[in-house]
């Protein structure tokens, strides 16, 4: 079965999620960007099969407002989804992961990687090879989610 993965922001460590993700376990990879340079840079390299600009551009905003925008368009996800984010401020993304409809799990986390760089341009298959990735289930997270 095809999984669907959704990077929402295609820079240095989204841009860097998407090339490591690129062929895992039959994923389909969508980026989510503000920018049509981005979408084309992130196309054009083999990032992702798809990159899109429609009204989910609103969520590529700076963290911790982006999640907040997600959260508020949230009711489209489809329940069994897992959502989890890379910002490095957690209090807002955390209340905000509240408004996630029943049966859509969240689980914080953070890379412990990345580069003096930033744009989609510098971003490495290989940013999070030997790097910690801290992940935080909530009580509520689903064994299926914390195993993935």
């Amino acid at each position: 079965k095809q999984r669907t993965i959704v990077i929402v922001g295609l820079g240095l460590i989204g841009g860097s999620l998407a090339a490591a993700l690129k062929g895992f376990e039959d994923s389909y990879l969508i980026g989510v960007v503000r920018r049509q340079e981005t979408a084309d840079y992130a196309l054009n390299h083999g990032f992702v099969h798809e990159a899109t600009l429609d009204a989910s551009a609103a969520l590529a905003q700076p963290e911790p407002e982006a999640m907040e925008a997600f959260t508020a368009s949230s009711q489209e996800f489809r329940p069994g989804s897992l959502v989890t984010d890379v910002c490095g401020i957690k209090t807002a993304v955390m209340e905000a992961a509240n408004a996630l409809p029943e049966g859509v799990d969240y689980i914080g986390s953070h890379p412990m990687a990345g580069t003096e760089f930033a744009g989609i341009e510098h971003a490495l298959p290989n940013m999070f090879h030997g790097s910690n990735w801290i992940m935080v289930p909530r009580a509520d997270s689903t064994e299926e989610h914390k195993d993935f």
